[in-house]
Order: structure tokens, then sequence, then C-alpha cells
């Protein structure tokens, strides 16, 4: 899942999307559902958005991504410490971390 979807999944946001988005390498379409509701999928030429060994590495990297590297605050940096610190194995963050933006590399290796 991408953007504000992440952020809700993890708690750190209380908007709920009304469509859903997901990376894809395959091609791109929307399924729609109920009124006005559908989930997108976007293809992604980035295949590391795919490599990650930790699906919530990987929802924590999007969701920091939808936040962006100026507006990122401290509690929102140390929200997302703790959900990784505890739902990532130390094998699994060793492997993700190499694969995410340097901004969001150095903040989560402080």
């Amino acid at each position: 899942p991408t953007g504000i979807y992440a952020l809700n999944r993890l708690g750190l946001s209380t908007q709920v999307p009304t469509n859903i988005i997901y990376i894809t390498d395959g091609s791109a379409r929307q399924v729609k559902f109920g009124a006005g509701k559908s989930i997108i999928f976007r293809h992604s030429n980035d295949l590391s958005n795919f490599a990650y060994q930790s699906k919530m590495m990987q929802m924590a990297i999007m969701a920091m991504r939808e936040i962006g590297e100026k507006a990122i605050t401290d509690e929102q940096i140390a929200k997302i410490k703790n959900i990784i610190k505890d739902a990532v194995s130390e094998d699994d963050f060793n492997h993700d971390i190499v694969l995410t933006p340097i901004w969001i590399r150095k903040i989560l290796q402080r």
C-alpha cells in the first residue's frame, strides 16, 4: 500500500482513503466496488519497492515517503521506529534498510 493508506494502517493518520492505492509490477488497473470506492494498482518500475523482506518495513517506508523529508515530525519518527522495532527482525531490517531512500535510511539508523 502507498500514501494515506499506509499512514492510516500504521496509525499515523486518522484519514481513511476512499480509494486505496497499491504499487504493482504488473499492469496498472482499477477495481471498483461499492459507491465511489476502488482499489487502484499503480505500476512501478522501481523494483526496490518489491524487494523488501518485511511488509511492515515496506509500509513504513511508503508512509515516510508520503509525509516527506521536510514535513516528518519527531513524533512520527518515534512512532515509526517503535513499529519497526516491534514488528521487524534485525535480519530483515538490515536487508531492507539498504533499499530505502538515503534520507529515510539516515532517520531510521539514528
